[in-house]
């Protein structure tokens, strides 16, 4: 399992290489990285992490936040909800001259692979809605492909 998630980094990492020449750079797939990359460390091997095909990302223009969620299947905010739609992983991090973990679990059970309590509250709560973004990106072969964005909605 562990093999496996270090070669999804590897390819994924290496996919992002060109997205680093363009002019207009994306700042999100490196974040994305910094989560596999963090649950590549937590010594857990329980998550269906070969499963992932879409990523969404969670930002307030001018904030600090960021929240990215791990699925299989859409979560119905771009389109509908997968029937075998599958939550696999969530990060919470924090921009403060890199991109700070402050959470990191799965997103349906108990488990927390990083917990930092008091750092902050997350991107998706009350004070956001309809002000926050919302990314989506296909996650595949290690390679992230921006898929679009939009208010985020908190349906």
């Amino acid at each position: 399992m562990r093999f496996i998630l270090l070669i999804i980094i590897l390819m994924f990492q290496l996919g992002c290489a060109d997205q680093r020449a363009r002019p207009f750079l994306d700042p999100f797939p490196p974040l994305i990285a910094s989560c596999l990359n963090a649950y590549s460390t937590s010594g857990d091997d329980g998550q269906d992490i070969e499963d992932i095909d879409r990523v969404f990302v969670v930002y307030v223009d001018k904030g600090k936040f960021v929240d990215i969620f791990f699925s299989h299947g859409d979560t119905g905010s771009f389109d509908k909800k997968k029937d075998d739609y599958k939550g696999i992983l969530s990060c919470s991090g924090i921009l403060d001259g890199g991109f700070n973990i402050y959470q990191l679990r799965d997103p349906h059970g108990a488990a927390y692979f990083i917990d930092k309590p008091g750092i902050g509250k997350g991107v998706i709560n009350v004070d956001t809605c309809g002000i926050a973004r919302e990314r989506m990106y296909l996650f595949e072969s290690g390679k992230v492909n921006y898929q679009g964005e939009k208010i985020f909605d908190c349906h």
